[in-house]
């Protein structure tokens, strides 16, 4: 995961989640189609009863997990590209915050993003 770790803030974050897909996709993939095809060999080796039946039921559920995990790569990629880029924004705004301090009425005024819920975010002014 170097092409994730190494990309840019400023990358949109499909790109980051391409990059990762890519690096490390097809692995994921790979490794679950082994174990399916492993799985239905020997439900067609024709054992009857309760071990062809359970092969059969297994390849399936590894199905089920190799789509549900794949989903949920994506999902913790995109939401740790997304911190990322929150991380660099609120870096850039603290240094931009401490070079523009206002002197209002002998108070410095400090700008703060407060997230509300909806992940809609609300800019607060404060005095300390």
């Amino acid at each position: 995961m170097n092409s994730v770790a190494n990309s840019k803030p400023s990358d949109p974050i499909r790109v980051g989640i391409t990059n990762g897909v890519a690096e490390v996709g097809l692995t994921l993939i790979l490794e679950s189609l082994f174990e399916i095809v492993t799985l239905l060999m020997v439900n067609m080796t024709g054992v009857h009863g309760v071990i062809g039946d359970f092969s059969l039921l297994a390849a399936c559920i590894v199905a089920v997990d190799c789509f549900f995990l794949f989903t949920y790569f994506v999902a913790v990629l995109a939401l740790k590209l997304e911190m990322q880029r929150i991380r660099e924004k609120e870096k850039l705004n603290n240094q931009n915050d401490n070079s523009q301090k206002k002197d209002t009425g002998g108070a410095l005024l400090r700008r703060k993003n407060i997230w509300l819920s909806r992940g809609k975010m609300m800019l607060v002014q404060y005095a300390f």
